[in-house]
């Protein structure tokens, strides 16, 4: 009995037990379900940021390193031990300063070998000139000689050969002139001929008429006066039939002299020639001749040339030895290593003592006044930049500092690995703070927008399969509100927005949980700096930072 009484004890006691954990399981539920439908119907905690107008200013970066536009290694061109060498690290050098020494006692040495190696070839030389001068004087005398007898007969031909040109033209044009008087004279004649005719067929008439005249009278049908004036015409046309006979005898005259003066011209003419003739062939033969002896002095030349040959050789002799001098000398001019540039030794790899080898360097010198950053650009970026454009320079070795440039040169062509050409930004380097080798990020403004409305980039949620970029803007009831809007332009920090936002709206730039339509929002504190272009919801003002926080109040 009292087993059973235990039992049932046991049994009551867990069944409360079960009993407790199940209504202690439906509250724990019903809170949990109260719990998240409070947190539904919670304000989203969101960092808001004003959409504000500003300038935008497209950039192009890019990263690239410092190059100096001089840059010499510093080597001997001959072995030796280094005897002077100082500059270190950092020492500025000027252009042609002494900067190593190398040891130049051998060469030093070989330098008086050559200079006596000259003197002695050019003994030798001047030796065999003055031995040749005696030889060589009679025969080029009488070279001389027999040229100018030369000149002289060819001098002599060639006035021969004028004078018979001058007087054979002469004697042509008196031929010429006689015959043109022949031509003139026959002329005449034939025209006194002609007039002679002319005058004995107006006898013939006048004498024809006197007869008629005549017999007419004898039959009493003319008056004795009509007779007499036919007379009278017969008797003046035989007088001019007398002059014209005469004309005709003087005109014959003239044409007999005339030719007579002909004959006589091509006579006198026929004499001239032959006697210029004459005296060209025995001009001519004189240059003949002084040829033939001008051919017989040089004959005696036949000696010179193995003069000439033995010259020569010494000749090549005393050059030989003056370019020996210079190559030595060189030598020794090379033992002195110059700086060929101004600049600042950044490297020294040797120390007096060692032994300098060519094409070793002991010494790297740059210039450092100004420098360029060298830095790659897709070739798509080719046509926005051009030389003369401005460049922001920051660099992560010296924070905090801007450093303005121009690009100064930039490479046409690109590299067929990787598409991209190379730009060179001139930087002034005065205070010498910057060193070649550094990291240089380089900003290159090629445009500017004045925007009206501008957003902070994580304000922007871009569409996913085609759909539009969204912004989520808060209304004066902090309501979210998620709208579609159309990007334009932007830069590292802002987004231009075309359609969607109007300035002033507050846009959500981050949140902790995503903003529904519709819900309500409450602002947080922001970490950042304020910056135009942005505010937070509370009046606190900014843009985002790099985190994604916008400065303003909660």
């Amino acid at each position: 009995m009292k087993r059973l009484v235990g039992i049932g004890i046991v049994v009551l006691a867990l069944g409360g037990v079960i009993f407790w954990r199940y209504k202690t399981k439906v509250a724990s539920v019903a809170q949990l379900g109260q719990s998240a439908a409070q947190r539904k119907n919670a304000p989203a905690n969101v960092v808001l940021a004003k959409a504000n107008g500003r300038q935008i200013k497209q950039v192009i970066q890019t990263v690239g390193s410092v190059q100096s536009p001089f840059d010499v290694k510093i080597s001997p061109k001959t072995t030796g031990i280094i005897q002077y060498l100082t500059l270190r690290e950092g020492d500025a050098v000027k252009t042609g300063q002494i900067v190593a020494r190398v040891d130049s006692d051998e060469i030093k040495g070989q330098v008086v070998q050559a200079e006596a190696a000259l003197a002695e070839a050019q003994q030798r030389f001047t030796q065999a000139k003055l031995t040749q001068g005696s030889t060589n004087t009679g025969v080029y005398a009488q070279i001389l000689q027999q040229t100018a007898s030369l000149a002289s007969t060819e001098a002599e031909y060639n006035q021969s050969a004028a004078n018979y040109n001058a007087l054979a033209a002469a004697a042509d044009s008196s031929v010429a002139d006689a015959q043109a008087k022949v031509n003139a004279a026959e002329a005449a004649v034939q025209s006194a001929q002609a007039q002679l005719r002319s005058a004995h067929a107006s006898l013939d008439n006048s004498q024809s008429k006197y007869n008629r005249t005549y017999a007419l009278y004898k039959q009493g049908f003319v008056a004795a006066q009509d007779v007499d004036d036919a007379r009278t015409a017969y008797e003046v046309q035989q007088a001019q039939v007398n002059v014209s006979e005469k004309a005709l005898s003087s005109a014959q005259s003239a044409l007999s002299s005339a030719n007579s003066i002909l004959s006589s011209t091509q006579n006198q003419a026929s004499i001239t020639k032959l006697k210029g003739k004459a005296d060209v062939q025995a001009a001519k033969a004189l240059v003949t001749q002084s040829k033939a002896s001008l051919k017989n002095a040089a004959a005696n030349k036949s000696q010179i040339p193995a003069y000439v040959e033995n010259l020569r050789a010494l000749q090549s002799q005393v050059d030989a030895a003056k370019a020996g001098l210079v190559q030595a000398q060189a030598r020794l001019n090379n033992t002195v290593l110059r700086s060929p540039i101004d600049g600042t030794v950044t490297s020294r790899t040797a120390d007096p003592g060692a032994i300098a080898n060519p094409g070793t360097a002991i010494l790297e010198v740059q210039y450092l006044k100004w420098l360029y950053v060298a830095a790659p650009l897709p070739v798509e970026q080719s046509s926005v930049v051009h030389v003369g454009m401005d460049a922001d320079i920051q660099f992560d070795a010296l924070p905090g500092r801007k450093f303005m440039g121009k690009i100064s040169r930039l490479n046409p062509s690109a590299d067929s690995t990787n598409r991209q050409f190379m730009i060179y930004v001139q930087l002034d380097n005065t205070d010498q703070s910057i060193r070649p080798g550094m990291f240089a990020t380089v900003s290159i403004i090629t445009g500017s927008v004045d925007a009206d409305v501008v957003v902070p980039r994580e304000a922007v949620k871009a569409g996913a399969n085609g759909q539009p970029d969204t912004v989520t803007v808060v209304d004066s009831t902090s309501t979210a509100h998620i709208v579609p809007v159309q990007r334009g332009v932007e830069d590292a920090t802002g987004i231009q927005i075309l359609s969607g936002v109007e300035e002033g709206q507050r846009v959500v730039v981050q949140s902790y949980a995503a903003v529904r339509e519709g819900q309500k929002v409450t602002s947080g504190t922001g970490k950042g700096k304020g910056k135009k272009g942005g505010q937070g919801a509370s009046g606190g003002g900014g843009q985002p930072n790099a985190s994604g926080a916008a400065g303003g109040g909660s």
